[in-house]
C-alpha cells in the first residue's frame, strides 16, 4: 500500500508529534517523573487508573473508581502509610471499590477487577517505600521481563495492560534506549489500533498476525528507521483513536496523513 519512503514519514509522524499529543493529554511525559517518584500514592494511583486499559474496562471508568476506592480505604484509615501497614488493606480497597460501582450502578465484574484491585495494593505494600510506579521503574532495565510478568501475573491483568504499563513507565522515566532490544517488544501493547495499523503499513502482516509479531515488526521498523518504538506504539493508538475513529477507515486514514506530509 505504501513506499518504504512514505512508510517512514509516517512513523516519524506518529512517533514525533502524535507521541507528543498523547503524552500531553495523559500526563506521559518527562514532567510527570518527579511527582510519581516522589508520592508514593501517586505511583499506586498510577498503576491503579490504567491497569483496566481492556475492552469494557475503561468504558466502565474501573480505573478511576480503583482511584476513588483507594483514596477512600486510606482517609478511613489514617493515611496513606497507615493503610499500608495492615494486612488487609487489599480486601479493604476492595470493599470501597465494590461499594463505590454499586453507588455508581456499574457491574462490578469482581471475577476479573477484584484480582487486580487486590494484586496492585498488595505490589504497593511491597514495593521499596511502598511506591509501586518507583520499584517497577527501577527493576524495568536490568530486568524488562520480570517487571513485566509483575503485572502479568496480577489475576486480571493480561499481555496487553503490562505492557501498557511497563511502556509508558519506561517512557516517562526516559529508559527506552537503555531496554535490550529484544525485550522492547514487551513496551508493545497491541490493540485493535496498532494491529491495524500496523498491518496497512507492513504489508507481510495480515488481519490474523498473532500479536507477538506486530510488536516484532513494530520494533524492528522503528529501530530500522531510527524511531522509537514506544513513541510510536503511543502515537499510533492516539492518532487511530482521536482522528481516524472507526478501525475500517485505517488504510483511508493513513493515506490521510501520508498526503499531508507531502
Amino acid at each position: 500500500m505504501f513506499n518504504e519512503e512514505i512508510r517512514k514519514d509516517i512513523v516519524k509522524v506518529l512517533s514525533g508529534e502524535w507521541a507528543e499529543r498523547y503524552q500531553q493529554e495523559n500526563k506521559r511525559g518527562l514532567g510527570s517523573a518527579e511527582s510519581l517518584l516522589r508520592n508514593p500514592q501517586s505511583g499506586l494511583n498510577f498503576v491503579l487508573g490504567n491497569a483496566f486499559a481492556r475492552a469494557g474496562g475503561e468504558q466502565a471508568g474501573y480505573g478511576d473508581i480503583a482511584v476513588q476506592a483507594f483514596d477512600r480505604s486510606l482517609n478511613a484509615n489514617g493515611g496513606y502509610d497507615k493503610l499500608m501497614q495492615i494486612n488487609d488493606a487489599p480486601a479493604i480497597t476492595w470493599s470501597s471499590f465494590v461499594q463505590i460501582c454499586n453507588e455508581k450502578q456499574v457491574g462490578i465484574n469482581s471475577k476479573i477487577n477484584e484480582g487486580v484491585v487486590k494484586g496492585l495494593v498488595k505490589l504497593a505494600q511491597n514495593s521499596v517505600n511502598l511506591n509501586p510506579f518507583e520499584y517497577l521503574g527501577s527493576k524495568v532495565v536490568e530486568d524488562t521481563v520480570g517487571t513485566f510478568m509483575l503485572l502479568r501475573n496480577i489475576l486480571g491483568i493480561g499481555d496487553k495492560v503490562a505492557s501498557f504499563i511497563t511502556r509508558d513507565i519506561v517512557t516517562i522515566l526516559g529508559l527506552e534506549e537503555r531496554i535490550v532490544s529484544g525485550h522492547q517488544i514487551l513496551l508493545q501493547p497491541v490493540d485493535r489500533w496498532i494491529h491495524g495499523i500496523s498491518s496497512s503499513l507492513w504489508n507481510n502482516l495480515g488481519e490474523r498476525a498473532p500479536t507477538w509479531l506486530i510488536a516484532l515488526t513494530v520494533v524492528t521498523k522503528c529501530r530500522e528507521y531510527g524511531f522509537s518504538p514506544a513513541r510510536f506504539n503511543q502515537g499510533a493508538w492516539m492518532y487511530g483513536s482521536s482522528t481516524i475513529v472507526d478501525t475500517k477507515k485505517i488504510p483511508q486514514g493513513l493515506s490521510n496523513l501520508a498526503a499531508s506530509l507531502t
